[in-house]
């Protein structure tokens, strides 16, 4: 009786449907899952260039401080003057001592 049902040419026309259907299904989750990595992909991306874009301003604004900052500082050679007064005044505190 097994052999008839497997011998019957519209129970094999069933088992092969429902062969489809299962790989058609297997087939749409594969592609709907790579769709979602996709996308998750592109929204990760997406924050990461807003990121980027934030850090190269600060950096930006970092050097211009540090620019402005070094400016400001007084080169060694401008200081020799004030440090050569500077030992003077303490030879005479050691002197008055």
């Amino acid at each position: 009786m097994g052999t008839e049902m497997s011998d019957d040419p519209r129970q094999r026309r069933i088992w092969e449907q429902h062969g489809q259907t299962i790989m058609l299904f297997v087939i749409t989750s594969a592609l709907g899952f790579a769709t979602k990595t996709l996308w998750d992909s592109n929204a990760l991306q997406a924050s990461l260039v807003v990121q980027i874009k934030y850090l190269t301003e600060q950096v930006s604004e970092l050097r211009q401080t540090l620019n402005s900052s070094q400016q400001n500082n007084v080169s060694r050679s401008e200081f020799v003057v004030h440090e050569q007064r500077l030992q003077a005044l303490e030879r005479t505190n050691d002197r008055r001592r």
